[in-house]
Order: C-alpha cells, then structure tokens, then sequence
C-alpha cells in the first residue's frame, strides 16, 4: 500500500522556522557576493569561484527538498556539500599550489576515462572523432588527452579513481573535520548506497500491512 503522505509545507515552517531563516539568511549573505562582478587571478581563485556556484545551487536544492518532505534526497545532497566543503577547505588549506595542481591535472585522467569507456566501439569513436573533427580550433585530440593524461598521472603518482593522496577521511582529518565526517558524511552514505538501514524510511508494516512512504515525511 503506497502512502502519497500528508507532510505539508506548512508543517516544515512551523516546526522548523529557525532553520529555515538561519538557511535564508545564509543564502541572502551569498547573494551579495554573486551580485558583484567576479574574476580570478590564479587557479585557487578560479575553483573557489566554482566551489561558491555549486555549494549555493546545491543549497537551493537541499532546503528546496526538505521544505516538500523529501529529507532524505536532501539528505543525499547535503553529503554532496559536505564533500564539496572537505575539498575546498583542503586545496585552500595548502600553501603552495601543489594540492591544486594535482585537482586541476586530474582533468586529463577523468576526459581519457570518458573515452576509455567506449574505445571498443567503433561506432561511438566514429561519432566522437567526426565531432572532435568538426570542433572550432583548439580542441584536444584523443592522442593529445591520452598524453596530458599519462603526463599528468606520472607526474603526480595518482591512486586508482582519486585526484588527492589522501581519501576523503584523510582529508577531513588532516583539516579537524574527522568528527563530521564519521557522521554527517558516513551516516548519510547509507542513503546514497541504499544500505539495509534505509530501507525503515520507506518501508514499514502497520496494522499488518506493508506500507511504501512515496510522500512527504518528517
């Protein structure tokens, strides 16, 4: 039996009024900062620039989710956020510009990967090639990312799947976040991995029913 819910908007504000305005106030404060004209004269400047865009969509879209119900999605996205914190927090925290070097080479792996995963269809790299062909000048050939990218990897000695030397435990750790992560970040993967414990804000047997929460819930 699907249960659409009864959780309304007006129940969010009510009980959660403070929340709800600290979270306004706060995105209130980022709208003057997005208001002024911007520019970047190095690569920090550049990625906090796009950490500050994508921290405050996902905002939007996490107190969006919760207003409606849907704390779980919200969930998901404040783990997203959170992660997006731990890595900015962590390039900004190094003096040098190693740690961003390595974010920003890291670019070649992922683009080879994207390629890697249809090089054995003829087809695919048939269409890829004709439009890399067809691209205004400038951009990269297969050969000239598969290069940067083998560069990029010798250069930096990358782990399997990772742009940073350290996970992103290490990471939280190294920067006094290691409380937040083994719960804010660990709790709320259980979520995203739909692990056995998720399944109790979805599913429940009530009066020997098996009810489905498909709607809004506390």
């Amino acid at each position: 039996m699907p249960v659409l819910g009864c959780y309304s908007v007006n129940q969010v504000k009510k009980e959660h009024e403070t929340l709800l305005q600290f979270n306004s106030e706060l995105q209130g404060l980022v709208n003057l900062i997005l208001d002024k004209p911007h520019s970047a004269s190095d690569d920090k400047g550049f990625f906090l620039t796009f950490a500050l865009g994508k921290g405050f969509k996902t905002h939007t879209a996490i107190v969006s989710l919760a207003k409606v119900g849907y704390g779980q999605d919200a969930a998901i996205l404040v783990r997203s956020l959170f992660e997006l914190m731990i890595i900015t927090y962590y390039i900004l925290n190094d003096d040098t510009d190693g740690r961003m070097k390595r974010y920003l080479d890291y670019d070649w792996v992922l683009r080879k990967q994207m390629f890697d995963v249809h090089a054995e269809n003829e087809k695919v790299m048939e269409g890829i090639n004709k439009r890399l062909k067809e691209a205004s000048k400038g951009q990269d050939s297969l050969e000239e990312i598969a290069s940067r990218a083998e560069e990029a990897r010798k250069k930096h000695n990358y782990i399997r799947y990772r742009w940073s030397d350290k996970n992103l435990g290490g990471m939280s750790e190294e920067i006094s976040r290691l409380d937040a992560y083994n719960s804010i970040f660990k709790l709320q993967s259980q979520i995203i991995h739909s692990e056995a414990r998720v399944v109790n804000e979805y599913v429940s047997i009530e009066n020997g029913e098996l009810v489905i929460t498909v709607g809004a819930s506390e």
